[in-house]
């Protein structure tokens, strides 16, 4: 074992306070979105279109909340502003397929 919960906060799946916790970046939302469906992943809400992209809230089998998100195309200057600003996901897969 490397770590054990000390408390309630550090095991809930709840952890991230009512936010998603992790982001998985799509080339293809709607290719993924059908597949993670066929395959039986929970999702909390129906997909949206945001101005930052489309995008879904779903869970992992440890009850984990991830975005699916396929983000619109922004030039260098706001991909910079985001990622100094403190929002961090994943990165870019390609296909999420791939992780199923």
């Amino acid at each position: 074992m490397l770590a054990k919960a000390t408390t309630e906060r550090h095991w809930k799946p709840d952890r991230w306070s009512g936010r998603v916790g992790f982001f998985l970046n799509t080339d293809d939302f709607a290719r993924d979105h059908k597949l993670f469906t066929e395959r039986g992943v929970k999702f909390r809400e129906q997909p949206r279109n945001m101005a930052y992209g489309t995008v879904v809230v779903f869970e992992d089998v440890y009850g984990n909340t991830w975005d699916l998100i396929q983000p619109k195309e922004y030039d260098d200057k706001f991909v910079e502003a985001v990622i100094t600003g403190g929002m961090v996901g994943l990165g870019t897969v390609g296909s999420p397929a791939r992780l199923l």
